[in-house]
């Protein structure tokens, strides 16, 4: 069970890896655009000492509990003497079922991005696009695939995938009977 417990959070880190370098995060002359927009918030420069409070309250720490709280349900599956079962595996594929709802996203995701800046650059001429394309383009945002059901799939697989990694503590205290399955 604990093995299935951190691979299942590094095919997670995987693919956030995957997008953050995919998009250019590893490149050290540039900074993610969200920044910009938070340091506005604090009105950076100008208030220096909320700014290092919000870093070492916010950055520092509370991301850190957050982790912290990430690895709770291996602890509690630790002390449990109740094997692999069943209810594991189903947990796995639900997890992986999360995750493949975010690659999915986030692939198309990028896929309208890309097109929606190879038509913000060929305004000037060239290349020709669909005139359904265009219309979603000057939407702004993806409302086709994944888009169609929800604004945003990847915050509902995000929620779904701890919430079943938190059902693998809740198996490992699951009786198990004479035949190694699950008795409810």
């Amino acid at each position: 069970r604990l093995i299935l417990m951190t691979a299942l959070p590094v095919l997670w880190g995987a693919r956030l890896t995957y997008n953050f370098y995919r998009k250019d995060g590893y490149n050290m002359s540039t900074e993610d655009y969200r920044w910009i927009h938070v340091r506005q918030m604090f009105d950076y420069p100008n208030r220096v000492v909320i700014w290092h409070l919000f870093n070492f309250f916010f950055t520092a720490l509370l991301q850190n509990y957050i982790l912290l709280g990430l690895v709770v349900p291996m602890w509690k599956s630790l002390g449990s003497r109740s094997p692999l079962n069943q209810a594991d595996i189903a947990i796995g594929c639900a997890y992986l079922f999360f995750i493949l709802i975010e690659i999915v996203a986030d692939q198309q995701q990028w896929n309208f991005q890309t097109r929606k800046y190879e038509w913000l650059a060929s305004k000037k001429g060239g290349k020709s696009f669909e005139p359904g394309e265009i219309e979603d383009f000057r939407r702004g945002f993806l409302i086709k695939g994944l888009f169609a059901y929800s604004r945003h799939p990847n915050f509902f697989a995000e929620i779904s995938i701890w919430w079943t990694y938190y059902l693998f503590s809740v198996s490992s205290q699951l009786p198990i009977n004479q035949f190694g399955l699950v008795s409810l």
